[in-house]
């Protein structure tokens, strides 16, 4: 019996040497399947302790500076092209189009946050960016239009810029590739951004394109319930303004962008929504369009 216990001890002892060393070949022909099972067992205990310390090793500063390198993006290593995007967005919950410090709700902080999601561009200052008009608390736009510059898979036609690195026959080249073949811009900044705000239409464009300055016109239109108000004498005193006149006293004074304070009512027009009724109710929706 006690040959026998020896034996068995020295079995056992011989089955946990091997286990500690499962990267030594020496006697595993000779291993039962309980003891291959352990020497499994013990090995991916092993390699999870290991990965344990190595993430306790791991400092905060030392991961947020891996987390930053991985993400690491430039806009020098891609081209890029012009455009313009047709937005519209319903702003009953929005303060307004424009960016503010304070505050996120606004129909400028959702496109950048969805562009740069999208690493459809790198930052807002360096995409030279601009916007039709703007809008306040509430309103809603239809057709509200932006241009700026954005990441490109296409290295000639409309609005496109080469990257800095670009080859001479890319710089020399000719060809004017099918826009269906750009990136999926639509489908690409929809998918970030909020329900009530889409863009609904995109096309390349010059680059000397500005979505400000080039623009024709704008159109604005108000919605408001007639209640007692005389729509026909409103309409008249409108037609006061159609023309060119010196809007500055109804602007706030923008020095560095603006030093023309002339503009052009095309038209100015006051109808209720639905001109078919022939009412008059107080109830009657109307809008006022200026264009």
């Amino acid at each position: 019996m006690e040959v026998t216990a020896s034996e068995d001890q020295s079995k056992a002892k011989v089955s946990e040497q091997t286990i500690e060393n499962p990267l030594n070949d020496d006697g595993l022909d000779s291993l039962s399947k309980e003891d291959l099972i352990r020497m499994i067992r013990s090995t991916r205990s092993e390699d999870k302790r290991r990965r344990t310390k190595d993430a306790n090793n791991t400092s905060p500063s030392d991961a947020k500076e891996k987390k930053k390198r991985k993400k690491e993006f430039s806009m020098d290593n891609y081209n890029q092209r012009h455009v313009a995007f047709k937005v519209i967005y319903f702003g009953w919950n929005l303060c307004g189009f424009a960016s503010q410090e304070t505050v996120e709700a606004t129909v400028e902080h959702h496109l950048f946050k969805a562009l740069l999601k999208s690493r459809l561009i790198s930052s807002r200052q360096e995409c030279n960016y601009n916007r039709c008009g703007r809008t306040d608390k509430g309103v809603s736009a239809v057709c509200q239009v932006i241009s700026l510059n954005v990441r490109s898979k296409l290295s000639s036609g409309l609005g496109i810029i080469l990257k800095p690195s670009a080859t001479a026959d890319e710089k020399s080249s000719d060809k004017m590739e099918d826009v269906e073949d750009e990136i999926k811009y639509i489908r690409s900044i929809n998918s970030s951004l909020p329900a009530e705000i889409r863009v609904v239409a995109w096309t390349p464009v010059p680059v000397d394109f500005d979505a400000r300055f080039s623009t024709m016109y704008r159109a604005y239109k108000y919605f408001f319930i007639r209640r007692d108000l005389d729509i026909q004498r409103m309409e008249k005193a409108s037609q006061r303004l159609l023309g060119e006149h010196d809007f500055r006293n109804f602007c706030k004074i923008d020095v560095v962008n603006v030093t023309n304070f002339i503009r052009k009512i095309l038209e100015f027009s006051i109808r209720p929504v639905d001109e078919s009724k022939n009412s008059s109710s107080p109830e009657d929706m109307c809008v006022m369009t200026i264009k």
